[in-house]
């Protein structure tokens, strides 16, 4: 039998040319490799993923192994959806460092500039990005602040990292209740409650970056009356309370200058005047369940809830023994000025 074998080779050759074109089109219809960042927000009181409903926002910062900004992507949505994930195409195979700033606002309600933290730094290393507050002084209800970092080794092909989040700002409800009706003067006005010696600037970790701090005031303050409902202090009825609501960045174990100070306007009187991180950790101390240190308690804690008991001014002592912090109730002796 004869065999054409030029034909043959003609035909075999021809038929590798258009398979190859197949798979040259079909790489060019397949979706670029990709690296993939997941979100959580599990650092909290409850040990529970939060990120769908507490962020609202997230701005990730690529490096390269070399601590070169490669680019940014931001993000905001009502809700994320569960497993949501920012996907990043275009990379070279390599290590890369993903870090995140995040708020829980969406970018479009960060209408008051200097009342919110803005974001800064990233055009040089990781270590230079910043959220800071541009004033000395904040009285505003500014978008709770969270950030994190992770790294990705990339070859080429499709791989997913995580960043797990941290949350650095705080929020305080303070309630000063009178010992009686009769107290004189009870109202909002005549009273400054403020948080001092916070930073007003913390790197991409939440550490203090040195550049200075800032005094906190309310960012509303109410008279609240108790009506139709049987409530007392020490025997007295008592049917009002002064609320006063405020925020703070990230408390620091160990900073005395950190500190809550409320004053009584018409005499002058400081009537508390205490470190305020060590305050609040004393409550950690009654988690028996838990094995936190109190930094790790004071970064997953973000709501406090502190009661004073005011005196009349006439009197020796200036504010209750009683202090409740959340649920738990700290009794300290009479205090006039406490440090």
């Amino acid at each position: 039998m004869y065999i054409d074998w030029h034909n043959t080779f003609l035909c075999a050759a021809m038929a590798l040319l258009s398979l190859s074109s197949c798979v040259k089109d079909d790489m060019d219809d397949c979706p670029a490799s990709k690296v993939s960042i997941l979100f959580d927000y599990t650092y909290n009181m409850k040990e529970a993923d939060a990120f769908t409903t507490r962020v609202r926002n997230v701005n990730v910062y690529v490096f390269d192994g070399n601590g070169k900004y490669i680019t940014k992507q931001s993000q905001s949505a009502e809700q994320f959806a569960a497993g949501y994930t920012m996907d990043f195409t275009g990379l070279e195979p390599g290590k890369y460092t993903f870090a995140c700033l995040a708020r829980g606002k969406q970018a479009s309600e960060i209408t008051n500039t200097d009342e919110e933290f803005q974001f800064s730094g990233t055009s040089s290393s990781v270590e230079d990005i910043r959220a800071t507050l541009a004033a000395n002084v904040n009285d505003y209800a500014f978008a709770p602040l969270f950030s994190g970092v992770t790294t990705v080794n990339y070859t080429g092909r499709d791989v997913t990292g995580t960043i797990s989040l941290k949350k650095w700002t705080n929020n305080y409800r303070v309630v000063l209740i009178p010992y009686s009706n009769d107290i004189d003067g009870f109202e909002v006005n005549n009273f400054d409650v403020r948080i001092s010696g916070i930073a007003n600037s913390l790197d991409i970790y939440g550490k203090n970056d040195g550049r200075g701090s800032i005094i906190y005031l309310p960012y509303q303050a109410n008279l609240v009356t108790n009506e139709g409902n049987e409530a007392n202090v020490n025997g007295r009825p008592v049917d009002k309370a002064l609320v006063y609501d405020l925020k703070s960045s990230r408390l620091f174990e160990g900073h005395p200058d950190q500190r809550i100070i409320i004053t009584d306007k018409r005499t002058g009187r400081q009537l508390f005047n205490h470190s305020l991180p060590w305050l609040l950790a004393l409550y950690n101390g009654s988690l028996r369940s838990q094995q936190w240190s109190n930094q790790e308690y004071l970064d997953r804690q973000d709501n406090y809830f502190l009661t004073f008991y005011v005196a009349n001014p006439s009197t020796d002592f200036y504010l209750s023994a009683k202090i409740k912090i959340n649920d738990w109730v700290v009794n300290l002796q009479h205090v006039i000025g406490m440090k």
